[in-house]
């Protein structure tokens, strides 16, 4: 992730000066803890739901990077292709093209203006889903702190890694560097879809992957339909 982000910073650098930063979002805390349970309750089963069940996905999103050294976010259009159990296309159209092909357990990122080529096995722990699209329903969630929270009619699901834990990783930061330490999953409980994600990582790297549409096994998740 770490040399696909630098590479990218400097083949988008042109994007990277149009890019401005998130607008902020009025955040309202559930009523109750017992109403605030509940909520995350349903948020989970719908993540149980999508990351257990998708035999294939298909997504277009706006993904915005921001590399470890950089002062502002790049944002690409992306085109998204996933087949069970572990093969990912991720097809970033504009304003530059490059592409990353997960298969085998192998990850190839391909960057044609450049020519150039990188591949890697994928790191013990890796996942497809969680890694490369922030998609997760928190399997082992004992390493975080989890929160959740209201954003107007969205689900906000937010998991940081407990301080220990990041101790712990950080002694190898060469091996550890892709580890996700800061989550948050924008869920619209109503259409049944993730909206939003986004991950951090132990060396500072940090992902948004805004889905404007979603296919789960074939069928749409969104108004916009397939694009």
């Amino acid at each position: 992730m770490i040399r696909v982000l630098a590479r990218c910073a400097v083949v988008m650098a042109v994007a990277a000066a149009c890019a401005g930063a998130a607008p902020s979002v009025a955040v309202t805390p559930a009523r109750a803890a017992g109403e605030s349970r509940t909520f995350l309750d349903k948020s989970f089963a719908l993540l149980r739901r999508i990351t257990a069940g998708a035999t294939s996905l298909n997504a277009r999103i706006t993904i915005t990077q921001r590399a470890a050294g950089m002062q502002r976010p790049v944002s690409a259009d992306c085109r998204v292709e996933f087949r069970a159990p572990g093969m990912l296309v991720k097809e970033v159209r504009e304003p530059h093209a490059y592409t990353v092909t997960v298969s085998n357990g192998m990850v190839t990122s391909e960057f044609p203006a450049t020519h150039e080529c990188d591949t890697r096995r994928l790191a013990e722990g890796e996942d497809v889903l969680a890694d490369f699209l922030g998609i997760t329903a928190f399997p082992d969630p004992e390493p975080f702190d989890l929160d959740f929270a209201v954003e107007g009619s969205l689900y906000v699901v937010k998991a940081v890694m407990r301080p220990q834990v990041q101790e712990a990783l950080a002694r190898d930061l060469i091996r550890n560097a892709r580890v996700a330490v800061r989550r948050t999953i924008w869920l619209n409980a109503d259409q049944g879809r993730i909206v939003r994600t986004f991950r951090a990582t132990l060396a500072h790297d940090e992902e948004t992957c805004e889905f404007r549409s979603f296919w789960l096994n074939l069928e749409p998740q969104s108004a916009g339909g397939r694009q």
